[in-house]
């Protein structure tokens, strides 16, 4: 007598839950700076507003290779830039699509977080946003013809600051998120102001005119809104001890930039009031980094203008 035994073997596919695959992706900057080279803001002023030589200048071996040095410099931060802007975008989609029969219900699994059949990933989002801006501002830096490319800085600004708007309903708890919806309201109201200054707007239309300045005034109540917003979040957290290493950062980041937006409307008091803690830490840490450096000195002339507004008699 022959028995024979069947063996049946079932084969498990384990997925990640979208969380992890979303991690991944927002952590692509590594990735995408492999084969670039990242520049600061003041290198790409510089690179950009090189002048360019005419066509009659002789150029020498030494300055030709510079001048494609420079350029392969600004080509391959540019596919940076664009490597992480898709990079986030992926990381966003990948936590929305978990909750839906998408093209990628294969690949990612399902969301840990999600709530009535959405999640978004509120980290995702500003990532997202915060690589469209930096996009926005190598565009804008330095161009010769800059107002050519106002309406796509204006494009790609305005989604940054959809991506941070939404990234504030997501994580409301992120103080970061509000400093850089405050710094990208505050560069768009800025080509605004200046369109306005190279009159690019009708001034003899009263209607038109009266609707830009509605509309720039709105900017700059949204701006003050997202920084003061951030700045006393940040605080709370802080005060409770909800605090990491970066929260110092954070804190001088957003009272600089807070500090900066008051003080410009010359109102120097306010500007010592919300600079007055990050200098605290500053003096304490003994810190002297160029951040830090700018806070305490914004902090002490603010601190001589409203001195000098005691000691000038009234007129």
């Amino acid at each position: 007598t022959t028995t024979t035994t069947t063996t049946t073997t079932t084969t498990t596919t384990i997925r990640a839950p979208a969380e992890v695959c979303s991690l991944r992706l927002k952590s692509c900057r590594a990735f995408c700076e492999k084969s670039g080279t990242t520049v600061n803001q003041q290198d790409l002023e510089q690179t950009q507003t090189s002048p360019s030589p005419s066509p009659s200048t002789i150029l020498s071996s030494e300055q030709k290779e510079q001048q494609q040095q420079r350029q392969r410099t600004m080509e391959r931060h540019r596919s940076v830039l664009l490597c992480r802007i898709l990079h986030q975008r992926l990381a966003v989609r990948s936590t929305e699509d978990s909750c839906s029969s998408s093209s990628l219900s294969g690949i990612v699994g399902e969301s840990l977080l999600s709530q009535n059949g959405y999640y978004c990933d509120g980290e995702a989002v500003f990532y997202l946003g915060t690589a469209l801006m930096e996009y926005a501002d190598y565009c804008y830096a330095g161009n010769a013809n800059q107002n050519k490319h106002d309406e796509m800085v204006l494009s790609t600004l305005n989604a940054a600051s959809d991506c941070f708007r939404l990234a504030s309903l997501v994580t409301p708890c992120d103080s970061r998120v509000y400093n850089n919806l405050g710094l990208v309201i505050g560069k768009i109201r800025g080509i605004l102001l200046s369109e306005r200054a190279q009159n690019k707007h009708d001034t003899s239309n009263d209607t038109a005119n009266v609707n830009a300045m509605l509309l720039l005034s709105r900017y700059e109540e949204d701006q003050e809104r997202a920084f003061r917003n951030g700045l006393n979040l940040l605080r709370r957290s802080m005060e409770a001890g909800c605090t990491s290493d970066n929260d110092r950062l954070h804190l001088e980041s957003l009272s600089l930039n807070y500090g900066l937006f008051v003080a410009n409307q010359d109102r120097f008091q306010e500007a010592v009031e919300i600079l007055e803690p990050a200098v605290v830490l500053v003096v304490a840490n003994d810190d002297s980094s160029t951040r830090s450096n700018d806070v305490f000195r914004l902090w002490q002339y603010c601190k001589n203008q409203c001195a000098a507004a005691i000691v000038e008699p009234d007129e």
